[in-house]
C-alpha cells in the first residue's frame, strides 16, 4: 500500500552527505534500515539520521548459532580450497 514515489531504492553505501540529502529531499522523519555494518555505510546512516533529527529503527542481523560463517571473501575462498583439498585427499587414501 505504499506509493511508488514514496519508495527510495538505491545501492550504497552512501556518504553522510548523500544520506542527509535524501532525508531532506523527502522530508523523512523515520529512517528504517538493516544493520549493514561499517562496510554497508551504517555509521554514515546513523550520523545523518541524528543530524537531521530523525528517529532511527535498525533491523539487526540474525544471530549466528553454531554454523561457520565468513565476512571476508578471501577467507571463504581459502576455507573452500582447504575443504576440497581434504575431501580429495580422503577420497584417495580411504580404501
Amino acid at each position: 500500500g505504499i506509493e511508488q514515489k514514496s519508495v527510495i531504492i538505491g545501492r550504497g553505501p552512501f556518504s553522510f552527505e548523500e544520506n542527509v540529502k535524501v532525508i531532506h529531499a523527502f522530508n523523512i522523519g523515520v529512517v528504517v534500515t538493516k544493520d549493514s555494518g561499517k562496510a554497508g555505510g551504517m555509521p554514515a546512516k546513523i550520523e545523518a539520521a541524528r543530524f537531521a533529527g530523525c528517529e532511527l529503527i535498525v533491523v539487526q542481523r540474525p544471530m549466528v548459532c553454531d554454523k561457520e560463517y565468513f565476512t571476508e571473501v578471501p577467507r571463504l575462498v581459502a576455507e573452500v580450497r582447504r575443504r576440497l583439498s581434504a575431501a580429495y585427499t580422503d577420497a584417495f587414501t580411504k580404501k
